[in-house]
């Protein structure tokens, strides 16, 4: 019979080891962002566009919606082409997605914020950015609990 083969080590780590993988050790935590914490459905965006409150700071542009469940914030992103190539839209949807990340704990809960960006985005650091959207995330919030749902834009066009 053959043995399976040992794990390999590289300089003192073991290879194929991901710090991003949830920990059997409750020590070391996660530094995911958590599938659940991810606006998956479109009708979900397009509530959050439709009746949530915009707020802009910065580079960057937050739609809040309140789901009154008091649940950690959910996040989706919208970068479109206008912003250039791919490597270009994906580049600033890794630094709103990491800005979001890293201040999940400050940001209001109970809501879905849509992100867009603004203009100007491009050379822009990770931490402008993420103050940039706390800022803007509780404005939104605030408008929200203030003025309550919008209304949609006559004249939008909807796809289904």
């Amino acid at each position: 019979m053959r043995q399976a083969p040992s794990p390999r080590v590289v300089s003192g780590v073991t290879a194929g080891y991901d710090p991003l993988v949830a920990s059997e050790d409750p020590i070391v935590p996660s530094l995911r962002l958590p599938s659940g914490a991810r606006i998956r459905h479109g009708r979900e965006v397009r509530r959050t566009f439709d009746h949530g409150r915009p707020s802009g700071s910065g580079p960057v542009v937050v739609y809040a919606f309140d789901r009154d469940d008091g649940a950690p914030p959910r996040l989706a992103l919208v970068v479109g082409r206008r912003w250039g190539g791919a490597v270009t839209r994906n580049r600033i949807r890794r630094l709103l997605r990491e800005s979001f990340r890293t201040a999940r704990a400050e940001l209001p809960t109970g809501f879905d914020l849509v992100l867009l960006p603004r203009d100007p985005f491009e050379k822009r650091r990770m931490q402008d950015v993420r103050e940039d959207l706390v800022a803007a995330a509780h404005r939104a919030a605030r408008r929200f609990r203030r003025e309550g749902p919008g209304t949609p834009r006559p004249g939008r066009r909807r796809r289904r």
